[in-house]
């Protein structure tokens, strides 16, 4: 127990990853760790084959008896000891800033490996040192995140004479490549408590799992906020399997699951092909948004058609542009 302490001080000293101090406590213990997310989604793992962490996690959700992805819980809230279909498995939560933030687990194919005054300890410390780790992951990514939210407000308001080049160059070292066509979305955040503080943290933990979501799938999108909207911006490629609707359409799907007491709802622009135009394309998009409703959550700038362009800011030079008269003036303010 004591050379384990020691060892998982040394992690954190180090500033090491959760990979390296699971690895560090399978080589000390010999019993497969696996440290999981609220949804079950494996952090790290040491011990374990990838067949078994899918046959794992089954069993688990069997055991809960919903599936925690759609409805969040804390599956335990102190440490504990489940016997499951085909394993055993002693299972703590990790704390963050008072909040579970996942799982620490010891996996057991054979229970006589399962120490009751030793194992606990253990585990416990594992999961300290995690939220340790978590802590300091989260620090990196907010500071990496703030960076990009300011990176896209320059985009935004960048205009037409803004050097393309320039922002090419910097978007390729943070990672995405602006020479390529992308969409910019809004999501309009609609709380249904009118309390301001419980707003903006609640914007944070948004912002917060939008980041972590967007580093889990590794789509490296752009994304910033005003008042109470989420700008993302994100490359043609990135959603070509899907198109932009429907990812748009699981991304507030997630949310909505995820913050049950707010309603999301989002505005898609037209394909932009030019960064000089990512402030025409977030027009459309807040133009987009503005008329979406619990009937329709997404709607895009495009199947709008001339009303989209008469809603935006630049009426009738527009609908001119494109061979239309203006039927009725619209109402301001």
């Amino acid at each position: 127990m004591t050379d384990v302490h020691k060892k998982l001080t040394e992690e954190i000293i180090k500033g090491n990853n959760l990979d390296s101090v699971v690895r560090q406590v399978f080589q000390s213990t010999n019993i497969p760790v696996l440290i999981e997310n609220l949804h079950l989604h494996p952090m790290a793992y040491a011990g374990i084959t990838s067949n078994e962490l899918e046959q794992y996690k089954n069993e688990l959700i069997d055991y809960v008896g919903k599936n925690p992805f759609c409805q969040p819980q804390a599956i335990v809230t102190s440490t504990q000891l489940l016997h499951l279909r085909h394993h055993d498995r002693l299972m703590t939560p990790i704390f963050l800033q008072n909040k579970i933030v996942g799982y620490c687990s010891f996996v057991y194919r054979d229970l006589h490996q399962y120490n009751a005054s030793i194992s606990p300890m253990i585990l416990e410390r594992l999961a300290s040192v995690s939220s340790v780790c978590l802590l300091n992951e989260k620090a990196k990514l907010e500071s990496y995140e703030r960076i990009k939210g300011f990176f896209l407000e320059e985009i935004i308001n960048a205009g037409q004479q803004s050097n393309d080049h320039d922002l090419i160059m910097k978007a390729s070292l943070i990672g995405v490549d602006l020479s390529k066509p992308f969409y910019i979305c809004v999501l309009d955040c609609r709380f249904q408590e009118d309390d301001l503080s419980k707003e903006l943290e609640m914007q944070k933990e948004v912002l917060s799992f939008l980041s972590a979501y967007d580093k889990d799938q590794k789509q490296n999108m752009l994304i910033g906020q005003r008042a109470k909207h989420l700008i993302l911006l994100v490359t043609e490629d990135q959603v070509a399997k899907t198109g932009i609707q429907t990812w748009l359409s699981k991304i507030v799907d997630l949310l909505s699951s995820q913050f049950s007491t707010i309603k999301f709802y989002g505005g898609i622009s037209s394909k932009v092909n030019n960064v000089s135009n990512a402030g025409e394309a977030y027009k459309e998009a807040l133009t987009a948004v503005r008329v979406s409703s619990k009937h329709q959550q997404i709607i895009s700038f495009e199947s709008l058609g001339v009303v989209g362009v008469l809603i935006n800011e630049k009426n009738e030079q527009e609908v001119k542009k494109n061979g239309q008269s203006l039927p009725w003036k619209l109402k301001t303010g």
